[in-house]
């Protein structure tokens, strides 16, 4: 119910700002990936009843409205509002540069306007934002180095890095670095299985390096690619398994049927083009919206 979350975040805002502002951050992100502008709307709508005045929670706010232009492909917006997030980020450094907090949401804002720069063609900028990112998730690991949420932030830094020196043609480069997220994001699922977001990210890393691979036409290392991103999505229980899982283990899947029709291997293509479909399927029945 919209307006109880409303109602709650609201009376949340009063007496502790600032896991408010991680909750309603957590909410807002939701609604973001689920494309729904008008309860988006609504949840902006309620910043300016908030009691969110320290530069942390500042942050939040102005990065979840540049996610919300980002989605509505208003991108100087986005980049204003993630511009915004980081000033607010880096003050609240300067008041407390020993919160871990602080500085993995400081990676968060760099990944976002890196996404953004990637989007709209500047290279240069992306570069730099995920090199920023990266450095952020470095400081985080030092004050935190067991926690798995920022090695698993770390490894999508190095992902978002290798899929821009593959866009740019850096294609050894990028190879190096999807190992170096890869490895990173083992050791994750290795010592928590239940992070939901590194699985995806590894399947999901798998599948770009696959990208890769039958770029450079080395078809071979591709299916072992596609391979591995297929098995991690098999290997999770049926009950767990979100819309992203499918949806990547569906990209692979057709991927490999692509690479098995260009070998003229079609009956072997079709096989995999039906079970990516069947696969894509059960993501969109997970989340019609999408």
């Amino acid at each position: 119910d919209l307006s109880a979350i409303l109602h709650w975040l609201y009376h949340e805002s009063n007496t502790d700002s600032r896991q408010a502002a991680l909750d309603w951050g957590v909410v807002f992100r939701v609604q973001v990936e689920q494309g729904r502008v008008d309860v988006c709307r609504a949840l902006l709508g309620l910043l300016g009843e908030m009691n969110f005045d320290g530069y942390y929670e500042r942050s939040i706010a102005a990065k979840m409205r540049g996610d919300y232009f980002a989605m509505l492909a208003r991108y100087d917006d986005a980049e204003e509002q993630y511009r915004e997030a980081l000033i607010y980020i880096d003050k609240a450094l300067v008041c407390n540069d020993a919160d871990e907090l602080l500085w993995n949401t400081k990676v968060t804002i760099h990944q976002s306007l890196a996404d953004e720069c990637r989007t709209v063609a500047d290279y240069t900028r992306a570069r730099e934002n995920n090199i920023q990112a990266i450095a952020a998730c470095e400081r985080a690991a030092q004050l935190q180095p067991e926690s798995n949420q920022i090695r698993c932030n770390y490894a999508l830094a190095l992902q978002q890095l290798a899929q821009l020196s593959f866009e740019t043609g850096e294609f050894s480069l990028a190879e190096q670095t999807y190992k170096n997220a890869l490895d990173v994001y083992r050791t994750v699922n290795r010592d928590s299985p239940q992070l939901e977001a590194a699985r995806f990210n590894e399947a999901y890393c798998w599948r770009l390096v696959g990208d890769l691979h039958q770029r450079l036409g080395a078809d071979e290392r591709a299916a072992k690619d596609y391979g591995e991103s297929i098995a991690i999505v098999e290997q999770t229980p049926e009950e767990e398994r979100s819309a992203a899982l499918y949806n990547v283990q569906g990209l692979a899947l057709l991927g490999t049927g692509l690479m098995r029709a260009g070998q003229e291997q079609f009956d072997e293509a079709i096989q995999y083009y039906e079970r990516g479909i069947r696969s894509v399927g059960a993501a969109l029945e997970l989340s019609p919206g999408d």
